[in-house]
């Protein structure tokens, strides 16, 4: 989660069989009610992207102090030879 100019974020990353596929983010209306921003009931992805395709990617952060970099994520190779870097995106928010 992140906040930029008083508006509230949710930065996910889904995930199917335990692989984490990307990178999600959203507005968050109401952070009271923990409620997303929703056109016709459902939730409005802000900024959505991958990594590799058939690597576990996603589980990003963010620094406003480094926006250059943008979005910072992971990425891991499951098979022979199993690799794990981080990459920048240079997507911001």
């Amino acid at each position: 989660m992140y906040e930029k100019d008083g508006v509230p974020f949710l930065m996910v990353t889904p995930q199917t069989n335990n692989i984490y596929e990307g990178v999600r983010i959203f507005e968050i209306q109401d952070l009271d009610s923990a409620t997303l921003r929703r056109a016709s009931g459902v939730p409005q992805t802000v900024l959505a992207f991958s990594g590799t395709a058939g690597t576990h990617n996603g589980a990003a952060g963010y620094a406003f102090e480094a926006a250059a970099s943008g979005i910072i994520y992971s990425e891991a190779v499951l098979a022979a030879p199993l690799f794990f870097r981080i990459y920048s995106s240079r997507k911001n928010p």
